[in-house]
């Protein structure tokens, strides 16, 4: 028959010495043959090895083998316990009839080390459980060691002693017996520690107990410390309130009462650099002079400590944490970071479960981090969460409160009011030698909903302007809760509010103080207030907008709701999603004790309200917000400067009259929103005029109130403060840096007219409106663009000089909602200045491209984006067919501006002036050289107006240097050389390369070689010929005629060859090629000059060819085109790898790339030339 045993208990609960009586019983009774008793530990026996425990087997065989700690084996977790254990399974199996082996330790540690390892394992041993000991079990144990050493003491005193022992009865490591002698060898030092010990062994109260709080000058010392920290009023007060209720409990055990439980743990809420680590150092001191904790010193840890890297390890390194912690304060920082994933709420669980935070724990743990985030995970997880660290307080009325919360914990809430009334009792004095609990204490006045230590809730309206009407609702509301009171009837349902009423007129700051109203008449549980808008609960896609809408109510509940432009709700299939979750809220039995109030404009709350009926009735109550008058702006800022202590001069009174009733013209006035810019404002001003004339009376003058009203008037028509822009100077002076900008400063002008004889008049100002530019690349657009923000602002136009530059493909998305996105972050960036759209046609394409002109639309309309001027520009066709496919787009712009193209004759003015400017000289003919130079240009597709003439510029300064290298200029020129090679760098540039697809430009003409009747140079010829040409021995007329005509006698003695070319039907047959949709008219143009420029080249090949009269000459014709058909097909090859065309056309060069047959396709040279690179 087998005797093997598991001991489970806590220390000092007699396993030891019961397993060794049991070894003498097993004897006596004959079951062994010996009474021998071999004890070891688990360690012991890992260290050891193997053979040393075979060999302790031996030696305890007929008798008892005692393993202590045998969860210390861990064959799972120590690999020196695996033999031991596998050893042992042997054993217990093969000696039963003549070993007895009995293992000893904590239950759960048994568990989960030892019994998890083999099934076998329990199987062999049965469990014998080891209760702890209770107070009075305590107390006898006390009375033998007192017995036996000869110590007297008071009853009731080791009392009072063994129940605090016992506290602690139940959890694991607690001492039963071997903790009443360490109580006992304590009390001993304390004794004999003594001043007035006589060596009368009795113990006094204070040896067993400890000092009384209020009377330990431990204690005392420390709090002595704290009161010397400054501003600190809460934390001295929650000091102060710890050691009164600890006074007092002593003074109840002494009296056989029950005490009053201490949760000694905290949330420590605020930001970093506010004393919280410093204070947990205090704290920790307090406790253990208060005998709460053992040790008293501060752990310092963050949130990452203890989460792990996989399943389980969080839960094992914060019990690992927090068995480090004992007897300690035990500081977890960042404590907000445990609510992000699954591994910090394993770490919470732990917790829960192993920190009760009573006084007995000897562990104090303080959550710190700030407070949102901090009450976010008190609410979202673990609902013991929240009791183990109370943040809440009330009763009976507050009882029934909380549980309108998240996470009520029934008992548990109880049990948490409860302390904290009882703790409020005990700041008071006792009543005959007892502590009465009163409803003050619970914070609950008979006469009404709110606290004898708040005013009248109502009275927090008395700050804010114009609650009449808001304040005798709430004033309706709370007499009818309090006579419903009285009379027991049901309490009136408060309902849900609807605020209406434009920006500024207070809705936000109402919501607000509804929040500690509601909560004040014990309407509400807590004074949350949730913000939100219509806008951030609106997703992108399906189910996510019902997730928003629901994680706001959760966070809201036992508070108030409050949703801000709520009209935007009803908008969009996700909007409606919105709508549906809330009304389905509403009527929930879960969300119950919670307040929602929905904001917005009149009219749109109105209409959203009208279409949803069920949301409608939801609400059943409406509050208006009136709009301001001027009189009451001036009114408020009237009593504002009194109330500051302010004089104002009548006539600073009427300036702000005047101020106001301007702004109300104004579509979007902002109510009591405004008056505070304008008070602000006012001190701006007064600050300048006062900072080096101190005032004795503090005054706001005239022109204080009349340079306020002058700025907040010019920001908000679309513009900044008079005078900031470009000092007095007229600000059209920063075009004349610009060139062919007269068309640009006639608009501008006008509009600077227009706005200066309205303010001289008093009349409403012009709109300034939005802008397109249209015009070719280099026209300036961009560059008007730019000194635009700074001219308007100068006229007071824009609040800033602010630019904000983008194009119509960097404001097109990729996929749904992106688009918009992409464009309202440039609106936002662009407030108050200028937003400049290049490239703007790109808006209209494509499937997104229609979201952006949308978005663009809408915002042209938003008062929120008054006062910013929108450019978009862009090449002529392209942008009037942009605009002419929206309508709405169009409308909203109202000023158009054109950049016409240069002339050569412009390139040239613009060279002659930036030569003077920076002391230049043109040489002679250098003039009719860059002439030329720009007529070639013009002729190229893809002429950069000024752009090309800066890069000639740039060009003509390298070829200058390069000349000048060697030899110093006395005075520096530009000669006709000069231009000459700046003129063919940047033409062999622009030109396309040799081959059979050539642009226009390319083909020759019959009278590319003789001059014209006005004598200007060849258009064909190198620009070094043309410097020939302008020298005294240049070829004449005559000449270049008699050598054309040779050439035209040799052509004609050439044979014909009629022989058939392939090319001729590849022409005709992508001549008569379809255009592709969407392809523009001016591309469609383009190609169809490249395709002709094509055939054109092909002919005259296929002429010079024919032409040839002898063979040799025939041959060459014939290779040079079998090369330009390589070199093609070569070309066609490596574009159709680019971008291969899906109807096979083949591709023609066109402006600064290639192009398909069908016009829908393009390759630029860049792309191109890297393939041939390769």
């Amino acid at each position: 028959m087998s005797f093997n045993y598991c001991f489970m208990g806590n220390p000092g609960t007699g396993k030891t010495t019961v397993a060794r009586l049991f070894a003498e019983i097993l004897k006596d009774s004959r079951i062994r043959r010996t009474n021998m008793f071999v004890e070891c530990t688990a360690q012991q026996l890992k260290d050891d090895g193997a053979a040393e425990f075979r060999l302790k087997l031996n030696k305890a065989s007929g008798g008892v083998l005692f393993i202590d700690e045998a969860y210390e084996l861990d064959p799972v977790g120590d690999f020196k316990g695996k033999p031991i254990v596998a050893e042992l399974l042997t054993a217990a199996e093969d000696k039963r009839d003549d070993l007895s082996i009995i293992l000893a330790g904590y239950e759960d540690d048994i568990q989960k080390k030892l019994y998890a390892y083999n099934d076998g394992l329990p199987s062999r041993f049965e469990e014998i459980m080891f209760e702890d000991f209770d107070a009075k079990e305590l107390e006898v144990v006390w009375d033998g060691i007192a017995q036996d050493r000869g110590w007297e003491y008071e009853k009731a005193i080791a009392n009072v002693a063994c129940r605090r022992l016992a506290i602690a009865a139940g959890r694991k490591g607690f001492g039963n017996a071997r903790a009443v002698r360490k109580l006992f060898d304590q009390a001993v030092k304390e004794a004999m520690a003594r001043e007035d010990f006589d060596r009368t062994l009795k113990f006094k109260t204070v040896d067993l107990l400890g000092d009384r709080p209020s009377t330990n000058p431990k204690l005392q010392a420390v709090l002595d410390e704290v009161e010397e920290k400054t501003g600190w009023h809460k934390i001295k007060e929650e000091m102060k309130k710890l050691v009164q209720i600890s006074d007092e409990n002593y003074e109840r055990e002494l009296k056989g009462q029950e005490t009053v439980p201490l949760c000694l743990n905290r949330l420590f809420l605020g930001n970093p650099g506010t004393g919280k680590t410093t204070c947990a150092g205090y704290y920790g001191r307090v406790l253990k002079a208060l005998h709460f904790l053992s040790n008293g010193e501060v752990v310092k840890k963050t949130a990452g400590d203890f989460i792990g890297s996989h399943v389980g390890e969080s839960q094992t390194k914060t019990s690992q944490i927090l068995d480090m912690a004992k007897g300690k304060v035990l500081v977890i920082d960042e404590a907000y970071n445990l609510n992000d994933n699954m591994y910090g709420k394993q770490v919470l669980d732990v917790l829960v479960e192993k920190v009760q935070g009573t006084e007995s724990d000897d562990l104090a743990v303080l959550l710190i981090g700030y407070e949102h985030e901090m009450l976010e995970m008190l609410r979202t997880q673990n609902p013991g969460l929240m009791r183990r660290f109370p943040h809440t307080e009330a009763l009976l009325k507050q009882l029934a409160l909380q549980k309108t919360q998240p996470n009520f914990g029934n008992a548990g809430a109880v049990e948490q009011l409860l302390k904290h009334a009882m703790g409020k009792a005990m700041s008071r004095p006792m009543v005959n030698g007892l502590t009465v609990l009163t409803l003050e204490d619970v914070g609950v006045d008979v006469s009404g909903y709110k606290s004898k230590e708040q005013k009248d809730p109502i009275q927090l309206l008395d700050k804010l302007y114009r609650m009449d009407e808001i304040k005798e609702q709430l004033v309706q509301l709370r007499n009818q809760m309090i006579v419903a009171d009285r009379e027991g009837s049901g309490l009136p349902e408060v309902g849900h509010f609807v605020f209406r009423g434009s920006p500024g007129t207070g809705k936000t700051t109402v919501a607000r103080v509804m929040a500690e109203i509601l909560h004040g008449m014990g309407v509400l549980a807590t004074t949350k207030l949730v913000e939100t808008s219509g806008l951030d609960l609106t997703a992108q896609h399906v189910g996510q907008t019902k997730q928003k809408v629901t994680d706001k109510l959760g966070e809201a509940k036992g508070g108030l709701l409050f949703i801000d432009e709520a009209y935007e709700l009803g908008k969009g299939t996700y909007g409606e999603e919105a709508m549906t979750t809330l009304v389905a809220a509403m009527t929930d039995p879960s969300y119950v004790g919670m307040v929602i109030i929905i904001a917005g404009y009149p009219k749109d709350m109105d209409q959203m309200l009208d279409r949803n009926v069920g949301l409608k009735s939801r609400f059943t109550r409406f509050i208006d917000f009136p709009d301001w008058e001027a009189q009451d702006a001036v009114v408020f800022l009237s009593e504002k400067a009194e109330s500051e202590n302010f004089e104002v001069e009548s006539e600073a009174v009427l300036s702000l009259q005047k101020t106001f009733v301007e702004l109300k013209k104004l579509s979007n006035f902002g109510n009591g929103r405004d008056a505070v810019r304008v008070w602000k404002g006012l001190q701006q001003c007064r600050s300048q005029r006062v900072v080096n004339e101190p005032e004795e009376e503090r005054t706001i003058t005239e022109s204080d109130a009349e340079q306020a009203g002058e700025a907040i008037l010019a920001a908000r028509r679309g513009g900044g403060v008079p005078g900031k822009g470009v000092a007095d100077e007229d600000p059209m002076k920063l075009l004349d840096e610009l060139y062919r900008m007269d068309q640009i400063r006639d608009q501008l002008t006008r509009l600077k007219m227009e706005m200066a004889v309205a303010e001289r008049e008093g009349s409403t100002r012009p709109e300034i409106g939005h802008f397109v530019f249209r015009g070719s690349p280099g026209t300036g657009k961009t560059t008007v663009a730019r000194v635009m923000a700074q001219i308007l602002h100068a006229m007071s136009a824009l609040g800033t000089t602010k630019f904000v530059e983008t194009s119509g493909l960097d404001l097109t998305g990729e996929y749904l909602g992106q688009t918009k996105t992409k464009v309202t972050e440039k609106l936002v960036e662009a407030k108050g200045g200028v937003l400049f759209i290049d490239e703007a046609y790109e808006l209209g394409k494509g499937m997104y491209g229609e979201e952006a002109m949308t978005t663009l639309v809408a915002a042209m309309t938003d008062p929120s984006y008054a006062g910013m001027v929108i450019v978009i520009a862009g090449y002529p066709k392209d942008m009037d067919v942009m605009l002419n496919r929206n309508a709405g787009l169009k409308s909203r712009f109202t000023r158009f501006i054109d950049f016409p193209d240069w002339e050569a004759e412009d390139g040239v003015a613009f060279l002659q002036a930036k030569a003077d400017k920076e002391d230049i000289t043109l040489g002679h003919g250098a003039d009719s050289v860059l002439q030329q130079i720009f007529v070639e240009l013009k002729k190229l597709d893809g002429f950069g107006n000024g752009r090309d003439a800066v890069r000639v510029w740039k060009e003509l300064l390298q070829c200058r240097a390069q000349r000048v290298y060697d030899e110093v200029e006395e005075v520096r020129t530009i000669t006709a050389d000069d231009a000459a090679k700046a003129g063919e760098i940047i033409l062999a540039a622009r030109r396309p390369p040799d081959g059979p697809v050539l642009s226009q430009s390319s083909v020759p003409s019959d009278n590319s070689m003789v001059r014209t009747q006005d004598q200007q140079p060849p258009t064909q010829q190198t620009l070094s010929e043309l410097v020939e040409w302008l020298e005294p021995e240049q070829v004449t007329l005559e000449e270049q005629l008699e050598e054309h005509e040779a050439l035209s006698a040799a052509a004609e003695m050439i044979e014909v060859d009629a022989e058939e070319d392939p090319d001729t039907d590849e022409v005709e047959k992508e001549r008569k090629v379809e255009r592709d949709p969407g392809v523009s008219d001016e591309d469609w143009e383009e190609l169809e000059r490249a395709k002709e420029a094509h055939a054109a080249h092909l002919e005259a090949l296929k002429r010079a060819r024919d032409e040839a009269t002898r063979e040799e000459e025939r041959r060459r014709a014939q290779e040079k085109l079998e090369e330009e058909r390589r070199h093609a097909a070569a070309i066609q090859e490596k574009i159709r790898q680019i971008c291969p065309c899906p109807a096979g056309f083949n591709w023609y060069k066109s402006g600064s790339g290639w192009r398909c047959g069908g016009g829908s396709h393009f390759v630029s040279d860049a792309q191109l030339n890297s393939q041939f690179t390769r």
